[in-house]
């Protein structure tokens, strides 16, 4: 792994090492250290996995958990009409420890694990043996879940398991409330910044404060800010390429922090006229390839498959005149073209609804 290299793992993780020794060490499999005789992640996967608990009980604790006074001294002051100033305070949990147990599992899973690595495109920078590379061992779940705990193990050595740093990693890496049902900005956002530059977004979160978040180079929705808390526990601070600026985003939880730095992006995007239409889906339509092209749409959800209908008749002479229709459900027309060859008339008739369908799919939507 070279310079930058690193330094793009480290945007990702959201965090800059001090020794970036360990930083390629944890992307060296144990099977390229034993052949060449260097080091290898093996005990960094052993400390990542320890600290990805810790970090993730964090998180839900943070997240579901709070400190409230115990509910004998709750009751006790229904009669009293003096108040107590020294009463303890109770964790209370609005969830169960059997949905904590099962939300953490979800999380931590190697299937998740694995996902996360894909979606952060963290796997591309792995140095494996030969035969590993043969028998094709970076495509396995284990071995993406081994590289996620790796980069913790790294991260907590280089940061002498400073647990804030660690958190805001797991947190980066893990992204748990991706989980939630509600309406899902990150997900959006992250979709939207894969699709268009191949990257995804940065996201920094702290506990709150106002030293710097009237800067002119952060914006922010100042209704939502207010109808939150007048002093929020966690403001986000989110980068995505094709916007200069930092986007803020606060809450009373570091998920919602984040959900609303997305939102407000997303919000952003609209009004700067960044968001991802059909156009930028299609590089240049072609009549060559007008019906692979119309699939690929289809496919990618802006609308149902193509279809085609086929008439042959025959000229005087008794020459094939092939007769194409193309039609789409959700639009409006139907195109067509005549040819004596069937597979010209079907290109011809898809790419006259493929050039529709760039010029007008906005107005149909």
């Amino acid at each position: 792994m070279n310079l930058e290299q690193m330094k793009v793992v480290e945007m990702i993780i959201g965090y800059k090492f001090k020794e970036r020794s360990l930083l390629q060490q944890a992307f060296v499999r144990k099977s390229y250290g034993v052949e060449h005789d260097c080091a290898h992640n093996e005990i960094l996967e052993f400390i990542g996995d320890k600290v990805l608990d810790l970090a993730v009980i964090q998180l839900l604790v943070e997240e579901h958990c709070s400190m409230t006074m115990g509910w004998q001294y709750q009751q006790q002051r229904m009669w009293q009409s003096v108040v107590k100033t020294n009463e303890p305070n109770v964790l209370h949990s609005n969830k169960t420890e059997g949905e904590l147990t099962e939300i953490k599992k979800a999380l931590v899973q190697r299937k998740n694990l694995a996902r996360r690595i894909d979606e952060l495109d963290l796997i591309k920078f792995i140095t494996i043996s030969q035969s590993d590379f043969d028998n094709r061992v970076h495509e396995n779940a284990s071995t993406k879940e081994d590289l996620f705990e790796a980069i913790l193990g790294a991260v907590a050595i280089d940061c002498s398991w400073d647990m804030k740093v660690l958190k805001r990693v797991v947190d980066q890496m893990l992204q748990p409330n991706l989980r939630e049902e509600d309406d899902n900005y990150i997900q959006e956002l992250q979709e939207w910044s894969q699709k268009k530059y191949g990257t995804l977004p940065v996201y920094i979160i702290k506990t709150y404060n106002t030293a710097h978040w009237y800067r002119s180079d952060y914006i922010y929705d100042m209704s939502r800010h207010y109808r939150i808390n007048a002093n929020p526990g966690y403001i986000a601070y989110l980068n995505i390429r094709g916007v200069q600026e930092t986007i803020l985003g606060f809450g009373n939880t570091q998920s919602e922090a984040r959900q609303d730095a997305a939102r407000y992006a997303l919000i952003v995007l609209e009004r700067r006229n960044l968001m991802i239409s059909v156009k930028d889906e299609i590089d240049e339509p072609s009549l060559e390839l007008a019906i692979n092209q119309l699939e690929t749409l289809s496919r990618r959800g802006y609308f149902s498959l193509p279809e085609y209908v086929f008439e042959e008749t025959h000229d005087e002479n008794g020459n094939p005149i092939w007769h194409v229709e193309c039609h789409i459900e959700e639009m409006e027309y139907y195109y067509y073209a005549d040819s004596s060859s069937k597979k010209k008339a079907k290109k011809e008739a898809a790419f006259d609804m493929l050039t529709y369908v760039l010029t007008n799919y906005e107005k149909e939507d």
